[in-house]
């Protein structure tokens, strides 16, 4: 509340706006959690059943009893073993059984003995799923089960790659074009593709939404981070954005209440398609951003922005006047950016942070219905783990730094991670408690490599530099759908060790990183290599040596 407190009445304005736009996000990526619903099914043999039981009741002039009628399913389905020993009927082989067969076990005094692991099988015709009255799912729909089960994964790789798309590009819209712009051409695109997914014809009509709504889902949020934290002092900075990701969090938590009263998939995407109406008023209620209309050369109309960000706090706030550095075009900053190696292997650094946080943190969130008990509750229960990893975030971070709070809970998540297979053997609700706790750790590293990245960068690359290390981080959500996969109903170890071990060594990693913790923002190339200085302070040391950035940098100061 002390930050609150000290902030002025327009970034307060601005804060709940960024927050209320947030909320939204997770609609469409939690979208998938439900559109994929796979309740538990089985080979549709009810047609031979009936045959069957008529053939007896002919002959013995009476029906199958329910022991017999048991006996004639595991007549007709094989048993499978999972690789943890686990015995089940199969959900997509039958016997191959002739008429012949199947007329000697209708005609037989006393149910059959069979023996399940022989005899031909064959994929079924068809499947029969045990939803719940008035449920539907594209996963049935579409027939994402048995051998079109790839379907499935494939859906979320194309969202994932629809995300690094939109990450791209919305990080040179925005450089270029400005963030307001970004935020809402990207929370338009997002809303129109969820309407429209919701009269796909075929799976293929479906995959290419599926692709604009992951384009769409990512580049107003990146574009409101960049808004919140240009705007803001750097004091206030990471309160800003824990105020956008708990906006997050509460949509989150909201989910699992919108998929229940509308359990009918394609009402879903249309209700939360719809909800996109509200956010045209914003237009005229959010402003771009001073600091890039500073360091692109459009000075009159940042002081205009200035002046009423004075109007509204009471107190004059003036700009430093961009110098030379800031007024060059981008290429050419590219260009000096690309020169330095301090800044690429910095750039090299964040990507692979980036990559990790979206693989653990996708991973973790595409799962949630695997996990025992009721699949809303554990999809709220993951919205409110979500809520507590930013409160717990932004106290961490207060407290001990971008970094510290990195390298403790991306460690702890890999260690999570590498157990849980084990722990599946010994309980499910365990497993459950450990997945949220997972989702905790992971969600605080998510929380932080998205508040530090723009901190690393120069003013007018800074949107393009953190598109660059978002849309590597898609490949790891990409594989997330491919590690469930692989690793599904628990029959493989080695998804989890790898995911977990190769979290824990790129989070090691991040201390290679230079310290921001309440640090200023660069605006030139130089700033940022001069950043270099305060690079290893991770545990808590006192800095040897300062930046001058701290002495010098004043991007608005009230006067």
């Amino acid at each position: 509340m002390e930050v609150w407190k000290q902030m002025g009445k327009y970034e307060r304005r601005l804060c709940v706006l960024l927050a209320v736009t947030s909320f939204t996000n997770p609609f469409s990526v939690l979208s998938l959690l439900f559109f994929h619903y796979t309740p538990n099914y089985h080979c549709d043999v009810t047609n031979i059943e009936r045959s069957v039981e008529i053939m007896h009741s002919e002959k013995f002039n009476r029906s199958y009893n329910l022991s017999e009628k048991v006996s004639l399913r595991e007549f007709l389905i094989p048993e499978e073993t999972s690789l943890l020993g686990k015995i089940s009927q199969s959900r997509c082989f039958v016997f191959n059984r002739t008429r012949q067969e199947l007329r000697e076990f209708a005609e037989s005094a006393e149910t059959m003995q069979t023996n399940n692991n022989t005899g031909e099988k064959i994929p079924c015709n068809f499947v029969e799923f045990h939803y719940e009255k008035d449920t539907t799912s594209a996963a049935q729909e579409f027939g994402m089960v048995c051998g079109n089960a790839w379907k499935k994964p494939m859906v979320g790789v194309n969202y994932m790659i629809g995300k690094f798309v939109g990450t791209a590009l919305s990080g040179w819209i925005s450089d270029k074009f400005g963030r307001k712009v970004a935020f809402f051409l990207f929370t338009f695109v997002q809303f129109a593709a969820a309407c429209v997914i919701s009269f796909s014809a075929n799976f293929e009509m479906y995959l290419a939404l599926v692709f604009c709504m992951g384009i769409g889902s990512v580049g107003n949020y990146a574009a409101a981070i960049m808004l919140g934290s240009e705007t803001v002092g750097k004091q206030h900075r990471n309160f800003i954005c824990s105020g956008i990701s708990v906006g997050y969090a509460f949509g989150y938590m909201f989910v699992p209440a919108i998929a229940y009263f509308l359990q009918q998939w394609r009402r879903y995407t249309l209700a939360t398609g719809l909800v996109g109406v509200i956010y045209i008023p914003f237009y005229w209620f959010i402003d771009e951003s001073p600091r890039w209309l500073n360091a692109v050369g459009k000075t009159k109309k940042a002081e205009k922005i200035l002046e009423k960000i004075s109007k509204y706090n009471g107190r004059k706030i003036e700009m430093q006047k961009a110098e030379e550095p800031e007024t060059k075009s981008t290429l050419k900053m590219w260009l000096e950016f690309l020169k330095s190696p301090s800044l690429m292997f910095r750039l090299l650094l964040t990507c692979s942070s980036w990559v990790i946080c979206n693989m653990t943190y996708y991973a973790i969130l595409f799962d949630t219905n695997s996990l025992t008990g009721s699949r809303f509750l554990n999809c709220f229960y993951a919205g409110v783990v979500e809520l507590l990893a930013y409160i717990v975030s932004f106290a961490t971070v207060e407290r001990g730094g971008r970094k510290n709070t990195y390298l403790g809970f991306m460690v702890a998540a890999g260690l999570a991670i590498i157990v849980t297979p084990f722990i599946k053997l010994w309980s499910e609700v365990a497993v459950t408690i450990l997945t949220m706790l997972s989702k905790l750790c992971v969600t605080v590293g998510y929380y932080v490599v998205y508040i530090s990245t723009p901190e690393l960068f120069p003013t007018a690359l800074r949107h393009t530099t953190m598109s660059v290390a978002s849309a590597c981080g898609r490949f790891g959500g990409m594989l997330a759908p491919l590690i469930i996969f692989s690793g599904q109903n628990g029959d493989s170890y080695i998804p989890y060790l790898a995911s977990g071990i190769l979290t824990i060594i790129v989070s090691l990693l991040y201390i290679l990183l230079p310290n921001t913790h309440n640090a200023p923002l660069p605006d030139s190339v130089p700033e940022a290599v001069q950043m270099e200085n305060r690079k290893f302070c991770c545990f808590g040391k006192k800095l040897e040596i300062e930046s001058k950035l701290a002495e010098e940098e004043i991007p608005m100061t009230e006067v």
